[in-house]
Protein backbone atom coordinates (compact mmCIF):
# COMPACT_ATOMS: atom_id res chain seq x y z
CA UNK A 1 0.00 0.00 0.00
CA UNK A 2 0.86 3.47 -0.71
CA UNK A 3 2.45 5.73 1.81
CA UNK A 4 -0.36 8.66 1.36
CA UNK A 5 2.65 11.01 3.63
CA UNK A 6 4.68 10.99 0.68
CA UNK A 7 5.86 14.41 0.42
CA UNK A 8 6.29 14.60 -2.92
CA UNK A 9 6.01 12.66 -6.31
CA UNK A 10 7.31 12.93 -10.01
CA UNK A 11 5.78 15.98 -12.55
CA UNK A 12 5.36 12.25 -15.17
CA UNK A 13 3.09 10.91 -12.13
CA UNK A 14 1.31 14.14 -11.68
CA UNK A 15 0.63 14.31 -15.14
CA UNK A 16 -0.61 11.07 -15.95
CA UNK A 17 -2.94 10.67 -13.04
CA UNK A 18 -4.46 14.22 -14.45
CA UNK A 19 -4.75 12.59 -18.30
CA UNK A 20 -6.34 9.47 -16.64
CA UNK A 21 -9.07 12.05 -15.53
CA UNK A 22 -9.86 13.34 -18.83
CA UNK A 23 -12.24 11.76 -21.47
CA UNK A 24 -13.83 12.44 -24.89
CA UNK A 25 -17.56 12.75 -25.46
CA UNK A 26 -17.47 9.09 -25.69
CA UNK A 27 -15.40 8.19 -22.92
CA UNK A 28 -12.78 7.49 -24.40
CA UNK A 29 -8.97 7.99 -22.63
CA UNK A 30 -7.18 10.87 -24.62
CA UNK A 31 -3.61 10.06 -25.92
CA UNK A 32 -0.50 11.47 -24.31
CA UNK A 33 0.23 13.88 -27.40
CA UNK A 34 -3.56 15.14 -27.17
CA UNK A 35 -3.62 16.03 -23.22
CA UNK A 36 0.21 17.67 -23.54
CA UNK A 37 -1.93 20.56 -26.06
CA UNK A 38 -4.21 20.46 -24.54
CA UNK A 39 -1.69 21.54 -21.19
CA UNK A 40 -0.30 24.07 -23.60
CA UNK A 41 -3.37 26.15 -24.48
CA UNK A 42 -3.59 27.48 -21.25
CA UNK A 43 -0.82 29.65 -19.11
CA UNK A 44 -1.24 28.49 -16.16
CA UNK A 45 -0.51 24.48 -17.02
CA UNK A 46 1.71 25.14 -19.38
CA UNK A 47 5.01 25.42 -17.55
CA UNK A 48 4.46 21.05 -16.37
CA UNK A 49 4.52 20.39 -20.32
CA UNK A 50 8.33 22.27 -20.08
CA UNK A 51 9.28 20.67 -16.79
CA UNK A 52 11.02 17.67 -17.20
CA UNK A 53 9.13 14.25 -16.01
CA UNK A 54 11.73 13.28 -13.24
CA UNK A 55 11.39 16.38 -11.33
CA UNK A 56 9.45 16.36 -7.68
CA UNK A 57 6.57 18.52 -6.91
CA UNK A 58 5.09 18.72 -3.53
CA UNK A 59 1.72 17.18 -2.66
CA UNK A 60 0.11 21.00 -2.48
CA UNK A 61 1.88 21.86 -6.07
CA UNK A 62 0.69 18.28 -7.68
CA UNK A 63 -3.30 19.06 -6.31
CA UNK A 64 -3.37 22.22 -7.41
CA UNK A 65 -2.22 21.24 -11.05
CA UNK A 66 -4.70 18.26 -10.61
CA UNK A 67 -7.64 20.72 -9.97
CA UNK A 68 -6.48 23.07 -12.49
CA UNK A 69 -6.82 20.57 -15.19
CA UNK A 70 -10.41 19.34 -13.98
CA UNK A 71 -11.73 22.94 -14.15
CA UNK A 72 -10.38 22.99 -17.26
CA UNK A 73 -11.59 20.29 -18.87
CA UNK A 74 -15.43 21.30 -17.41
CA UNK A 75 -14.77 24.76 -19.96
CA UNK A 76 -13.42 22.46 -22.93
CA UNK A 77 -15.58 21.78 -25.64
CA UNK A 78 -15.18 17.93 -26.68
CA UNK A 79 -13.79 16.98 -23.15
CA UNK A 80 -15.27 15.16 -20.13
CA UNK A 81 -14.39 13.93 -16.52
CA UNK A 82 -13.85 10.28 -17.02
CA UNK A 83 -14.77 6.98 -14.49
CA UNK A 84 -11.65 7.44 -13.47
CA UNK A 85 -12.17 10.44 -11.72
CA UNK A 86 -15.73 10.33 -10.79
CA UNK A 87 -14.48 7.02 -8.64
CA UNK A 88 -12.30 9.26 -6.51
CA UNK A 89 -15.45 11.58 -5.78
CA UNK A 90 -14.25 14.30 -8.79
CA UNK A 91 -17.42 15.33 -10.27
CA UNK A 92 -18.17 17.93 -13.26
CA UNK A 93 -18.04 21.49 -11.97
CA UNK A 94 -17.30 20.07 -8.17
CA UNK A 95 -13.70 19.83 -7.20
CA UNK A 96 -13.36 19.14 -3.48
CA UNK A 97 -10.44 18.71 -1.41
CA UNK A 98 -11.16 14.77 -0.99
CA UNK A 99 -11.25 14.04 -4.24
CA UNK A 100 -8.10 16.31 -5.26
CA UNK A 101 -6.16 14.06 -2.07
CA UNK A 102 -7.40 10.95 -3.48
CA UNK A 103 -6.07 11.77 -6.90
CA UNK A 104 -2.76 12.34 -5.15
CA UNK A 105 -2.76 9.28 -3.42
CA UNK A 106 -3.56 7.14 -6.67
CA UNK A 107 -0.57 8.72 -8.19
CA UNK A 108 1.55 7.80 -5.18
CA UNK A 109 0.27 4.44 -5.54
CA UNK A 110 1.53 4.09 -8.91
CA UNK A 111 4.78 5.53 -8.37
CA UNK A 112 5.94 3.09 -5.58
CA UNK A 113 4.24 0.33 -7.81
CA UNK A 114 6.47 1.48 -10.30
CA UNK A 115 9.54 1.68 -8.72
CA UNK A 116 9.30 -2.13 -6.77
CA UNK A 117 11.51 -4.70 -7.39
CA UNK A 118 9.82 -7.23 -10.25
CA UNK A 119 11.96 -9.90 -9.42
CA UNK A 120 13.99 -11.58 -7.06
CA UNK A 121 16.82 -9.59 -5.42
CA UNK A 122 20.53 -9.88 -6.62
CA UNK A 123 20.87 -12.26 -3.61
CA UNK A 124 18.46 -14.47 -4.18
CA UNK A 125 19.60 -14.57 -8.00
CA UNK A 126 23.32 -15.49 -6.53
CA UNK A 127 21.89 -17.93 -4.12
CA UNK A 128 19.59 -19.82 -7.18
CA UNK A 129 23.14 -20.05 -9.20
CA UNK A 130 24.71 -21.44 -6.82
CA UNK A 131 22.31 -23.99 -5.68
CA UNK A 132 21.56 -24.95 -9.66
CA UNK A 133 25.61 -24.99 -10.01
CA UNK A 134 25.55 -27.68 -7.17
CA UNK A 135 22.93 -29.69 -8.83
CA UNK A 136 25.06 -29.98 -12.04
CA UNK A 137 27.99 -31.40 -10.21
CA UNK A 138 26.02 -33.78 -8.58
CA UNK A 139 24.84 -34.65 -11.81
CA UNK A 140 28.03 -35.37 -13.34
CA UNK A 141 29.57 -37.40 -10.33
CA UNK A 142 26.46 -39.63 -10.34
CA UNK A 143 26.59 -39.93 -14.04
CA UNK A 144 30.53 -40.80 -13.98
CA UNK A 145 29.73 -43.36 -11.46
CA UNK A 146 26.91 -45.15 -13.27
CA UNK A 147 29.66 -45.30 -16.29
CA UNK A 148 32.18 -47.06 -14.18
CA UNK A 149 29.33 -49.41 -12.89
CA UNK A 150 28.27 -49.85 -16.10
CA UNK A 151 32.03 -50.60 -17.36
CA UNK A 152 32.95 -52.80 -14.46
CA UNK A 153 29.94 -54.76 -14.57
CA UNK A 154 30.36 -55.50 -18.36
CA UNK A 155 34.11 -56.34 -17.91
CA UNK A 156 33.81 -58.09 -14.59
CA UNK A 157 35.45 -61.79 -14.76
CA UNK A 158 32.82 -64.31 -15.84
CA UNK A 159 33.57 -67.90 -14.09
CA UNK A 160 32.73 -70.14 -17.24
CA UNK A 161 34.80 -68.07 -19.33
CA UNK A 162 38.16 -69.38 -20.14
CA UNK A 163 40.22 -66.65 -22.01
CA UNK A 164 39.90 -64.34 -18.98
CA UNK A 165 43.24 -63.50 -17.04
CA UNK A 166 43.64 -61.01 -14.53
CA UNK A 167 47.09 -60.40 -15.57
CA UNK A 168 48.68 -57.84 -18.06
CA UNK A 169 52.15 -57.33 -19.31
CA UNK A 170 55.14 -55.31 -19.30
CA UNK A 171 55.84 -55.30 -22.88
CA UNK A 172 54.41 -56.62 -25.62
CA UNK A 173 56.54 -58.85 -28.26
CA UNK A 174 56.37 -59.66 -31.80
CA UNK A 175 56.97 -57.56 -34.77
CA UNK A 176 53.62 -56.25 -36.47
CA UNK A 177 53.79 -53.60 -38.89
CA UNK A 178 52.48 -49.85 -37.85
CA UNK A 179 49.59 -48.75 -40.15
CA UNK A 180 48.32 -53.16 -40.31
CA UNK A 181 44.55 -53.65 -39.97
CA UNK A 182 45.12 -56.92 -39.45
CA UNK A 183 47.06 -58.17 -36.98
CA UNK A 184 48.74 -61.12 -34.98
CA UNK A 185 47.84 -62.51 -31.41
CA UNK A 186 50.96 -60.13 -30.27
CA UNK A 187 48.96 -56.98 -30.48
CA UNK A 188 45.77 -58.48 -29.41
CA UNK A 189 47.72 -59.81 -26.17
CA UNK A 190 49.02 -55.74 -25.92
CA UNK A 191 45.57 -54.69 -25.82
CA UNK A 192 43.87 -56.88 -23.88
CA UNK A 193 46.73 -58.24 -21.13
CA UNK A 194 46.77 -61.77 -21.97
CA UNK A 195 50.28 -63.40 -21.37
CA UNK A 196 52.28 -64.69 -24.14
CA UNK A 197 55.21 -66.68 -24.07
CA UNK A 198 58.53 -65.30 -23.25
CA UNK A 199 57.23 -62.07 -21.68
CA UNK A 200 57.16 -61.29 -18.01
CA UNK A 201 54.37 -59.70 -15.74
CA UNK A 202 54.10 -56.89 -13.66
CA UNK A 203 52.84 -57.02 -10.21
CA UNK A 204 51.14 -53.62 -10.30
CA UNK A 205 51.73 -50.39 -8.69
CA UNK A 206 53.36 -47.09 -9.06
CA UNK A 207 56.66 -48.51 -9.56
CA UNK A 208 55.35 -50.84 -11.83
CA UNK A 209 53.14 -48.42 -14.10
CA UNK A 210 52.53 -49.37 -18.00
CA UNK A 211 50.89 -46.26 -19.17
CA UNK A 212 51.18 -42.34 -19.39
CA UNK A 213 48.64 -39.98 -20.28
CA UNK A 214 49.96 -36.71 -21.73
CA UNK A 215 47.98 -33.51 -22.39
CA UNK A 216 45.86 -32.49 -24.88
CA UNK A 217 47.24 -30.80 -27.45
CA UNK A 218 45.75 -27.45 -29.30
CA UNK A 219 47.20 -25.42 -31.84
CA UNK A 220 44.52 -22.52 -31.40
CA UNK A 221 45.46 -20.10 -28.61
CA UNK A 222 41.67 -19.89 -26.89
CA UNK A 223 41.19 -20.04 -23.52
CA UNK A 224 38.35 -22.38 -23.81
CA UNK A 225 40.67 -25.12 -25.58
CA UNK A 226 43.35 -24.90 -22.95
CA UNK A 227 40.52 -25.47 -19.66
CA UNK A 228 38.60 -28.08 -21.68
CA UNK A 229 42.41 -30.24 -22.29
CA UNK A 230 43.22 -30.14 -18.47
CA UNK A 231 39.25 -31.02 -18.03
CA UNK A 232 39.60 -34.10 -20.59
CA UNK A 233 43.47 -35.15 -19.39
CA UNK A 234 41.47 -36.10 -15.77
CA UNK A 235 38.48 -37.38 -17.39
CA UNK A 236 40.60 -40.00 -19.32
CA UNK A 237 43.03 -40.67 -16.26
CA UNK A 238 39.37 -41.95 -14.48
CA UNK A 239 37.99 -43.72 -17.54
CA UNK A 240 41.35 -45.50 -17.28
CA UNK A 241 41.40 -46.57 -14.15
CA UNK A 242 38.71 -49.03 -14.43
CA UNK A 243 40.77 -50.67 -17.39
CA UNK A 244 42.34 -53.64 -15.80
CA UNK A 245 45.33 -53.68 -17.95
CA UNK A 246 46.30 -50.29 -17.84
CA UNK A 247 48.37 -49.00 -14.82
CA UNK A 248 48.87 -45.40 -15.59
CA UNK A 249 52.21 -43.45 -13.82
CA UNK A 250 50.83 -40.31 -11.40
CA UNK A 251 50.34 -37.07 -12.91
CA UNK A 252 52.87 -35.55 -10.55
CA UNK A 253 55.47 -38.26 -11.16
CA UNK A 254 55.14 -38.27 -15.01
CA UNK A 255 55.10 -34.80 -15.62
CA UNK A 256 58.48 -34.62 -13.43
CA UNK A 257 59.71 -37.73 -15.84
CA UNK A 258 58.71 -36.09 -18.75
CA UNK A 259 60.35 -32.75 -17.51
CA UNK A 260 63.62 -34.38 -17.88
CA UNK A 261 63.41 -35.27 -21.27
CA UNK A 262 62.38 -31.77 -22.55
CA UNK A 263 58.98 -32.09 -22.94
CA UNK A 264 56.37 -29.28 -21.85
CA UNK A 265 52.15 -29.68 -21.36
CA UNK A 266 51.00 -28.91 -24.66
CA UNK A 267 53.86 -29.81 -26.91
CA UNK A 268 53.05 -32.13 -30.19
CA UNK A 269 53.61 -35.64 -29.30
CA UNK A 270 56.15 -37.43 -32.34
CA UNK A 271 56.63 -40.92 -32.95
CA UNK A 272 60.17 -40.33 -32.19
CA UNK A 273 59.31 -38.95 -28.84
CA UNK A 274 56.90 -41.70 -27.73
CA UNK A 275 59.73 -44.59 -28.64
CA UNK A 276 61.67 -42.36 -26.63
CA UNK A 277 59.43 -42.33 -23.42
CA UNK A 278 58.79 -45.92 -23.90
CA UNK A 279 62.59 -46.87 -23.60
CA UNK A 280 63.38 -44.30 -21.11
CA UNK A 281 60.76 -45.16 -18.49
CA UNK A 282 59.94 -48.40 -19.72
CA UNK A 283 56.23 -47.57 -21.10
CA UNK A 284 54.10 -49.35 -23.35
CA UNK A 285 50.78 -47.15 -23.71
CA UNK A 286 50.73 -43.63 -24.44
CA UNK A 287 48.23 -41.39 -24.36
CA UNK A 288 47.64 -38.14 -26.11
CA UNK A 289 44.99 -36.21 -28.05
CA UNK A 290 44.26 -33.02 -29.92
CA UNK A 291 41.92 -30.79 -30.03
CA UNK A 292 40.87 -28.20 -32.49
CA UNK A 293 38.75 -25.49 -33.22
CA UNK A 294 35.90 -25.85 -35.68
CA UNK A 295 33.19 -23.26 -36.38
CA UNK A 296 30.66 -25.58 -35.00
CA UNK A 297 32.84 -26.47 -31.67
CA UNK A 298 35.16 -28.19 -30.78
CA UNK A 299 36.74 -31.33 -32.48
CA UNK A 300 38.78 -34.10 -29.94
CA UNK A 301 40.69 -36.51 -31.02
CA UNK A 302 42.57 -39.43 -28.48
CA UNK A 303 45.10 -41.08 -29.75
CA UNK A 304 47.05 -44.36 -28.08
CA UNK A 305 50.84 -44.79 -29.39
CA UNK A 306 51.79 -48.73 -28.72
CA UNK A 307 55.36 -48.82 -28.04
CA UNK A 308 56.12 -52.20 -28.80
CA UNK A 309 54.24 -52.27 -32.35
CA UNK A 310 55.70 -49.09 -33.03
CA UNK A 311 51.31 -48.35 -34.15
CA UNK A 312 49.13 -45.39 -33.56
CA UNK A 313 46.02 -45.93 -32.86
CA UNK A 314 42.38 -43.60 -32.41
CA UNK A 315 40.68 -44.13 -29.22
CA UNK A 316 37.98 -41.30 -29.59
CA UNK A 317 36.67 -38.96 -32.09
CA UNK A 318 34.38 -36.12 -30.70
CA UNK A 319 33.07 -33.00 -31.96
CA UNK A 320 31.25 -31.14 -29.37
CA UNK A 321 30.47 -27.72 -28.77
CA UNK A 322 32.31 -25.71 -26.18
CA UNK A 323 29.52 -25.16 -23.63
CA UNK A 324 28.32 -28.98 -23.31
CA UNK A 325 31.67 -29.86 -21.79
CA UNK A 326 30.33 -32.64 -19.25
CA UNK A 327 28.92 -34.08 -23.06
CA UNK A 328 32.35 -34.39 -24.20
CA UNK A 329 33.67 -35.68 -21.01
CA UNK A 330 31.25 -38.62 -21.18
CA UNK A 331 31.66 -39.36 -24.61
CA UNK A 332 35.35 -39.84 -24.13
CA UNK A 333 34.57 -41.97 -21.60
CA UNK A 334 32.37 -43.78 -23.15
CA UNK A 335 34.14 -44.26 -25.98
CA UNK A 336 37.87 -45.22 -24.38
CA UNK A 337 35.73 -48.36 -22.40
CA UNK A 338 33.78 -49.46 -25.79
CA UNK A 339 37.61 -49.49 -27.14
CA UNK A 340 38.90 -51.60 -25.13
CA UNK A 341 36.10 -53.67 -24.63
CA UNK A 342 35.68 -54.78 -28.42
CA UNK A 343 39.73 -55.62 -28.18
CA UNK A 344 38.76 -58.15 -25.34
CA UNK A 345 35.91 -59.53 -27.29
CA UNK A 346 37.98 -59.80 -30.49
CA UNK A 347 40.49 -61.78 -28.97
CA UNK A 348 37.96 -64.08 -27.29
CA UNK A 349 36.54 -65.24 -30.83
CA UNK A 350 39.96 -66.36 -32.00
CA UNK A 351 44.05 -66.00 -32.34
CA UNK A 352 43.65 -63.58 -35.46
CA UNK A 353 41.72 -59.94 -34.38
CA UNK A 354 41.02 -56.81 -36.85
CA UNK A 355 42.15 -53.76 -35.29
CA UNK A 356 41.44 -50.04 -37.73
CA UNK A 357 44.57 -48.82 -39.07
CA UNK A 358 46.09 -45.85 -37.56
CA UNK A 359 44.80 -43.09 -39.93
CA UNK A 360 41.41 -44.66 -39.64
CA UNK A 361 38.69 -43.23 -37.04
CA UNK A 362 36.04 -45.14 -35.08
CA UNK A 363 33.06 -43.40 -34.73
CA UNK A 364 31.44 -44.41 -31.15
CA UNK A 365 28.58 -41.99 -30.93
CA UNK A 366 26.86 -41.90 -27.53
Amino acid sequence: MANVFRPKIKIDTVRDTARKMAATQTGKQISQTKFKQFLKTDKSTRGMVLRSGSMHITKTQAQKFMGTVVKKIDETKGMKLSMYARKMGIKQGNVTPIGLKKAYEAGARAEIKAEAPTGPSKEELARQQRIERGRQILSRRDRAEEIRKEYQARTSPRPTSPTYQPTQLMHGSGAARAGQSNVSLSRASTLTGRQRPGTSLRAGGEDDANAVVLSFHSKARMQELSLLGEKLEETLRRALASVPIIHLLSKVKSMKALRTLGWESGNIVTSEFAKKIGTRFNIEYIFFGTIQHQPIGAHVELFLFLISENSLLKVADIVEDYQHTFEIEKRLTWQVQKFFEEKSDETSTGSDVSIPSPTEAEDLPI
